[in-house]
């Protein structure tokens, strides 16, 4: 997939009567009308040309192009060979020194399943990343990340689109993400449904459960790794309040909103 986007060095502001562009490299302005309001934000968005059908946004289309305010925005599969490029971008702007899987067992995550590594280039540099894997009965989406420069435009949710798409060609049925609390309004945005996620040690588990049904939250599932407990719990909101009063109760070793997404088979 290729779409267009404004360059890095391209800013604008909506102005009292137009919105100006600047070339903030070139020292460069440019003017457009209030009416284009809508398509300068399809564009900072990312807009493939096949679907302009305005003559006059096609006409301002090439404008910025000739002024060279736009830049290729392009989705590709990372492969073994740039791994450690994607790999040093999400330790940057996801893990920030505390990765929760290390490089060699992703890197074999992505031998196994490539078409779930996924990166967001504008040009030829990587300003986003989305991977994932096949657990038992769903697909893991296990990270997602996106440059802090070109955040609120979007890409995340393109690099969802695609992670999404790709993963309907394997058997699981549904996505599943862990998310931390700056990330719940994102997987809302994009059609994921909450369950709470909380982890205890294995000697806990029957205490805990019991403790959990004794306040009436419904149990989903459990699941067993490296003698820790994992515990679905239903939940029919994001109400952050809710992670607060599960650490307060079984004091977890970690505890987080889980989301899911049914995945509708392709044609």
């Amino acid at each position: 997939m290729t779409k267009y986007t404004f360059s890095k060095h391209a800013k604008f502001r909506k102005e009292k009567d137009n919105i100006l562009i600047c070339n903030c490299k070139l020292l460069q302005d440019f003017k457009v009308g209030l009416e284009f309001k809508n398509f300068i934000n399809r564009v900072n968005e990312g807009i493939d040309p096949k679907e302009i059908i305005s003559e006059k946004e096609r006409l301002l289309f090439k404008d910025l192009q000739t002024m060279r305010l736009l830049s290729e925005l392009s989705i590709k599969q990372i492969t073994s060979d740039n791994f450690k490029q994607a790999d040093s971008f999400m330790e940057k702007h996801l893990y920030l020194g505390n990765r929760p899987r290390d490089y060699e067992f992703l890197l074999k995550k992505l031998k196994q399943n490539p078409s779930l590594f996924i990166g967001l280039y504008l040009d030829n540099e990587i300003i986003g990343a989305i991977q994932g894997f096949p657990r038992d009965d769903y697909i893991l989406l296990s990270e997602i990340a996106v440059d802090i420069r070109f955040r609120n435009r979007k890409f995340g949710s393109l690099l969802m689109k695609e992670f999404e798409k790709n993963a309907r060609k394997y058997k699981s049925s549904q996505i599943k993400a862990g998310a931390e609390e700056t990330a719940i309004g994102f997987y809302s945005a994009n059609g994921y449904l909450p369950s709470l996620f909380t982890q205890v040690k294995e000697e806990y588990e029957g205490k805990t459960l019991k403790s959990l049904e004794k306040q009436s939250y419904k149990i989903i599932a459990v699941t067993h790794v490296n003698k820790i407990t994992g515990i679905e719990i239903s939940s029919k909101d994001c109400n952050l309040s809710k992670l607060k009063d599960i650490h307060k109760l079984i004091n977890p070793l970690s505890a987080q909103f889980l989301f899911t997404k049914q995945l509708k088979p392709t044609c």
